[in-house]
């Protein structure tokens, strides 16, 4: 199992990751206000995942049947201070 951390201080998204299987998904900290989403990359774009959307710390299995490329995004926050952690077989 491999594990991918993220920091973010700001609005905005993290570094990409690529995933398949059951992954474990993690925020904790300060959300300023904001909400987390997860978005996909699809045709080089990035789509919110559907039903994934936090404004308060979580821990959360996700079911990704193809490997794909994600990465966390918060918005609407205000000095937001979240550690955020993927866990399973990423690539």
């Amino acid at each position: 199992m491999s594990k991918e951390f993220f920091t973010l201080s700001a609005n905005g998204t993290t570094e990409e990751f690529q995933a398949q299987g059951d992954i474990m998904l993690h925020g904790s900290g300060t959300f300023g206000g904001g909400t987390v989403t997860i978005e996909q990359k699809l045709d080089n774009a990035f789509v919110a995942v559907a039903g994934f959307s936090h404004t308060a710390a979580f821990d959360e299995v996700m079911t990704v049947a193809d490997s794909s490329v994600y990465r966390y995004k918060i918005a609407g926050s205000t000095n937001p201070a979240l550690k955020l952690a993927v866990a399973g077989p990423l690539a």
